[in-house]
């Protein structure tokens, strides 16, 4: 432990953490770049490699109106009564999010089934 504070108090050390810290960074950009190309490669690479940032995203639209319907909220609308009655005043925006989220996420599901259920007949 005392070897690495010295090391980092050195100028040698601080200059192989801005190296490191430079290569991370470059890293980054060169990875967020490659994910900017997809694009590019046409709606469903660009839906493919978004879904790869926010694997979970279906699971949480689901989650999220299961824990809803449990709590007796009922089922939100875009027609904006979900707005006025929200005490925490969720807008209409978020909740038309959350209706796509949970329709793509229902949709996908079932697709997800029937090509598992496809396959193996």
């Amino acid at each position: 432990m005392h070897h690495a504070f010295s090391l980092y108090r050195s100028s040698v050390g601080k200059k192989i953490l801005m190296a490191l810290s430079g290569v991370i960074l470059f890293a980054f950009v060169v990875l967020h770049m490659l994910g900017n190309l997809k694009l590019f490669s046409g709606e469903e690479g660009f839906d493919n490699y978004a879904l790869f940032l926010r694997p979970e995203r279906d699971q949480r639209a689901i989650d999220m109106v299961t824990v809803h319907d449990d709590e007796g909220f009922g089922s939100c609308t875009n027609h904006g009564a979900c707005q006025v009655a929200c005490p925490q005043g969720i807008s209409v925006d978020y909740i038309a999010r959350l209706n796509r989220d949970l329709l793509r996420a229902t949709l996908r599901t079932a697709c997800q089934a029937e090509e598992s259920g496809n396959g193996a007949a």
